[in-house]
């Protein structure tokens, strides 16, 4: 978190950059798709309204921690709407996190 507080400290003026707080998303549920809790969607809707998305995080067990990976699956499920990450630059590395 610190490094995300550093970050919005030294963000060029002008800029906006939001701290998003996931620790309040369930772990991901296909079935939960047709209904999501208000907190997926919450979280789906900040990612969409990004230009840009910096995700700081711990390394885990030689990966990235499981809850991190649950968010991704939850803010890549399109939900009735498209892919949360779709036309970010992020779109492209969450594929690859798939390889670890």
């Amino acid at each position: 978190m610190q490094l995300l507080v550093e970050a919005k400290r030294l963000a060029p003026k002008g800029s906006v950059v939001e701290i998003i707080d996931w620790s309040e998303l369930s772990i991901y549920n296909g079935d939960l798709e047709v209904e999501p809790p208000k907190s997926i969607i919450d979280f789906k809707n900040a990612i969409a309204a990004c230009d840009a998305i910096v995700i700081a995080t711990p390394e885990y067990n030689f990966s990235i921690p499981g809850a991190l990976k649950n968010d991704i699956d939850w803010a890549s499920r399109p939900l009735g709407t498209t892919n949360s990450f779709s036309s970010k630059a992020y779109e492209r590395w969450a594929r690859r996190l798939s390889w670890f």
